[in-house]
């Protein structure tokens, strides 16, 4: 029987949060000096072009069934490196876990509250009543904010 105790729920707690933030470190994040951005382009992640040439890294594509298909799909690659953490961490001791998952955490954390607190509220109007159809000035309203990001 094991023994349930407060590091077990700890670790229980911490560990899907450490594999949220790494699956977005390696699906997403470009790292320092655009590391873990190359590292993607060298499994076979492939990056959009504009018309002027230049790259557009928000919108990528891979093969089906590659590797970097599975290392970028936000519903296969947590479960894979979820697997790799807790097989990787099972036998560690306390502290080994807590080195290895506490940065990964606090990051997350981080980026939670940062995207709660100053994220984009341009649509929340429309979140009380989702079968209203919003007022033709209010649409355009949107369609200017988007047309002014795109300009940038």
């Amino acid at each position: 029987m094991i023994l349930v105790d407060g590091m077990l729920i700890l670790k229980v707690v911490l560990l899907p949060l450490a594999t949220w933030r790494f699956y977005r470190l390696v699906a997403s994040d470009t790292g320092y000096k655009q590391f873990l951005r190359k590292i993607r382009i060298v499994v076979g992640v492939k990056y959009e072009k504009n018309k002027d040439g230049t790259v557009d890294y928000s919108h990528w594509s891979t093969k089906d069934g590659s590797f970097a298909e599975g290392l970028t799909c936000s519903k296969c690659a947590p479960i894979w490196w979820g697997t790799i953490l807790s097989l990787l961490l099972l036998f560690a001791p306390d502290w080994v876990y807590l080195i290895i998952t506490l940065p990964l955490n606090a990051s997350a954390l981080v980026l939670t509250f940062e995207n709660i607190i100053y994220s984009p509220r341009e649509f929340s109007q429309y979140s009380k009543d989702v079968t209203a159809e919003p007022k033709k000035e209010d649409q355009d309203n949107v369609l200017e904010k988007v047309e002014r990001k795109a300009d940038k």
